[in-house]
């Protein structure tokens, strides 16, 4: 059939379309677009917040709670934060993310937003594993 030799496919990560692309393209290897990987990753950093808020306070985040207040500069863009913008993010993580699990988050998709700028096809998945752990390992000593 002629569905055996479609090698690659992209599609919207969402459930519906996965099922649905698994089971007519079960051979097909599933490619991620770049706004929707960073989009998921967003939805990680938004989960990670509210667990950790919860675990802090018992409840849930209220307006005037630091990582409350920070959950919109969280999935902006690095490059896009006035420096008054980075320096709040920064100052309130540290206040209120004892783990660092929220900023260890909001580091990984930066990282990842960086991967696609990389013009280099040689890289392997191997070298990309690595180059977000330096990059991430970076980000953490500011």
């Amino acid at each position: 059939s002629w569905r055996d030799g479609v090698k690659w496919g992209t599609l919207d990560l969402s459930g519906g379309y996965k099922a649905v692309f698994r089971k007519a393209l079960p051979k097909t290897t599933l490619v991620a677009d770049p706004f929707h990987l960073i989009k998921l990753a967003n939805q990680r950093i938004d989960e990670t917040r509210r667990r950790v808020q919860n675990e802090l306070y018992g409840s849930r985040a209220r307006a005037g709670d630091p990582l409350y207040r920070i959950r919109r500069l969280l999935t902006m863009a690095d490059e896009r934060l006035t420096s008054y913008a980075k320096d709040k993010l920064v100052g309130l993580l540290k206040a209120d993310d004892p783990g660092n699990e929220v900023a260890t988050a909001w580091q990984a998709k930066e990282a990842l937003r960086e991967l696609y700028t990389i013009s280099d096809p040689s890289l392997k998945p191997p070298v990309i594993a690595n180059y977000i752990n330096v990059k991430i390992l970076a980000r953490s000593d500011k």
